[in-house]
């Protein structure tokens, strides 16, 4: 049988491997402890607001009116772009007066 010193001895070394490995344990599970706190925890109160019809009308012509200038601005951009590209071709292929015609005024 071993001396009590060096039993105390070894069970004193595994305790602080065994803190040291609870230590580092903790640190690696702080972000999964957190989240199992976060599921212990009660639900939150409901709030005391409730939707009514008026409020999705006008949630909803407010999303309308964005999709519409959205939409709009995409045309827009769209046809921008045509019309620099047919400006593009025409400027390569060496041609002049490329750009819209300007009308002078009547005198």
């Amino acid at each position: 049988m071993a001396p009590a010193c060096v039993v105390t001895a070894s069970r004193a070394l595994e305790f602080l491997q065994l803190a040291h490995i609870r230590k580092i344990v903790s640190r690696l599970c702080a972000p999964c402890a957190k989240i199992a706190r976060m599921e212990d925890s009660p639900p939150p109160k409901q709030d005391e607001y409730v939707e009514t019809e008026r409020d999705r009308r006008i949630a909803n012509a407010v999303l309308v009116t964005f999709l519409v200038v959205l939409v709009g601005g995409g045309i827009w951009l769209a046809n921008a772009m045509f019309d620099q590209r047919r400006i593009d071709d025409c400027v390569a292929q060496g041609r002049h007066n490329c750009g819209p015609s300007i009308d002078a005024p009547a005198r």
